[in-house]
């Protein structure tokens, strides 16, 4: 019996350990597809003088396990970062446009699951 509570015993530690790499892996894969959702992101932000593009920002919150990318962070930006999103009727250079962090994120959603994924996969089978 006492092999039996043993093997019990280390395969609860090896779980444990898993579920750790697991959450780790969780964290760096979020943090990276942040980014890259931003960055595509970058790439249709209307561009006049690139302000509102330097404002972006991918924030993770580790503990929630959650991923803010914003934009308008600043006070000259913020006055008009939520109009440059919204208003279809604004005109912009060749491609940038409206809804640039909602496109992003719809067009982005598998990659941003498969970067998740990797990274989970990286650390846990390190």
């Amino acid at each position: 019996m006492s092999d039996f509570w043993g093997g019990l015993g280390s395969m609860v530690k090896v779980i444990g350990e898993t579920q750790k790499r697991t959450e780790a892996g969780g964290r760096k894969g979020l943090r990276l597809a942040a980014r890259h959702v931003l960055n595509v992101s970058n790439k249709q932000v209307p561009h006049e003088q690139g302000d509102l593009e330097r404002d972006g920002a991918a924030n993770v919150d580790n503990d929630a396990m959650q991923a803010v990318i914003s934009y308008g962070r600043r006070a000259d930006t913020a006055k008009y970062a939520v109009a440059q999103h919204e208003r279809l009727d604004y005109k912009h250079d060749g491609g940038r446009n409206a809804k640039f962090l909602e496109n992003a994120m719809n067009s982005e959603g598998p990659t941003a699951a498969a970067i998740i994924q990797q990274a989970i996969k990286d650390e846990v089978f390190k």
